[in-house]
């Protein structure tokens, strides 16, 4: 390999989506603390303190591979690192409605380490990332275990009119 490190974050769609949607909070509390509708400034600070913190999770999410290894952080879930070698499997996963992984992401790539003792399952979020970003994470994948190959989603050309 070429020992470049890659760095892959959250999608810039993810915040413009998130931050409209969370961003009205804060505007109704200050509209209501400066109109003395409600003087709480419990509520205040909780009124701009979600949006912060929806920021902040998008924010967190990172991928970062190397020409050994792969770590995936999140705010909640921490950092896991795995070395390609210890890679048992790897499969995409996607799924709808309830079930055993009602509370995993619909889209994801679980990754299983030939040891749990020593390392962590990783489960990767794919609608957090770009889609550019997601065919480099496989792409990466494949070339560091290519016995594992066939457990990747396969790549679709895309045809130019």
């Amino acid at each position: 390999m070429n020992d470049q490190k890659i760095t892959l974050k959250a999608d810039r769609w993810m915040y413009m989506f998130w931050g409209p949607i969370t961003g009205w909070a804060p505007l109704l509390a200050a509209y209501g603390f400066i109109r003395d509708i409600n003087r709480d400034p419990g509520g205040l600070i909780a009124a701009f303190g979600a949006p912060l913190l929806v920021l902040l999770f998008i924010g967190m999410y990172r991928i970062e591979i190397d020409d050994t290894k792969l770590s995936y952080r999140t705010l909640f879930g921490g950092n896991r690192t795995l070395p390609f070698d210890q890679i048992l499997s790897i499969r995409a996963a996607q799924d709808y409605g309830p079930g055993e992984s009602q509370f995993l992401p619909r889209y994801r790539l679980e990754i299983e380490p030939i040891s749990r003792e020593l390392y962590r399952p990783i489960v990767i979020n794919l609608r957090i990332f770009t889609r550019d970003g997601c065919l480099l994470l496989i792409d990466k994948l494949s070339q560091a275990r290519p016995d594992l190959e066939g457990n990747l989603p396969k790549r679709k050309k895309r045809h130019k009119a």
